[in-house]
């Protein structure tokens, strides 16, 4: 599938688009150029979504369509991509993600390719359960407030996506209506401060090539 611009010019200008970047600075998300054509190639590779929901064998696969529409809407040739990968191996600031070795048994993992609009794609695994969306045929009801919990404790998954999950399935997480958790939430910033001390800023982890 190839890059469509309609399709996502469309997208953007439509308020579907902009309600569903609430849970950012749309005005920093602006100003960042690269972050927002990635953004647009992710989108035009996934419906239009911020999030997709895999075997953990399949991200691969998916990473390279995304990757190809971003070069298809930069009409990137072979040799400049070539000659970007190259100059990207010798630059800290551009490291390539390092494939990790999994066994045949977590290639069967269930997991969560997100675009974070201020860093870019990240991999979450293990935390499917605190998503009830209709894209996500992994989701445990009995499993979600453990999920949901591990996504606010753990230093591996960011704040942006805290952010989305609470802004897309908060009516849809039965267990956030306890009074305990509604004391929670009452200032979510001030708690994933605490929480995520090494992670609540987040970085980059993968470049496009």
């Amino acid at each position: 599938m190839g890059y469509n611009k309609k399709l996502i010019e469309d997208l953007k200008h439509s308020i579907a688009f902009k309600q569903s970047v609430n849970f950012l600075d749309f005005e920093e998300f602006e100003g960042n150029k690269l972050i927002e054509d990635q953004m647009m190639a992710f989108f035009n590779a996934n419906k239009g979504s911020f999030i997709a929901f895999m075997k953990r064998g399949q991200v691969n696969e998916f990473v390279e369509k995304v990757t190809d529409c971003y070069n298809d809407a930069l009409n990137i040739s072979e040799e400049e991509k070539e000659t970007f990968e190259k100059n990207a191996k010798q630059k800290k600031d551009l490291e390539l993600e390092k494939k990790e070795e999994i066994s045949a048994e977590e290639l069967d993992d269930p997991c969560i390719v997100f675009f974070n609009p201020l860093t870019g794609i990240e991999i979450a695994v293990g935390i499917n359960s605190a998503f009830p969306m209709k894209n996500n045929p992994f989701f445990q009801p009995e499993e979600s407030e453990n999920d949901f919990w591990q996504l606010l404790l753990s230093n591996f998954y960011s704040t942006e996506l805290v952010k989305f999950c609470l802004d897309t399935c908060k009516n849809k997480l039965p267990f956030l209506r306890k009074k305990l958790w509604k004391t929670y939430l009452k200032d979510i910033d001030f708690l994933l401060r605490f929480l995520k001390v090494d992670s609540y800023h987040s970085k980059p982890e993968i470049t496009f090539l």
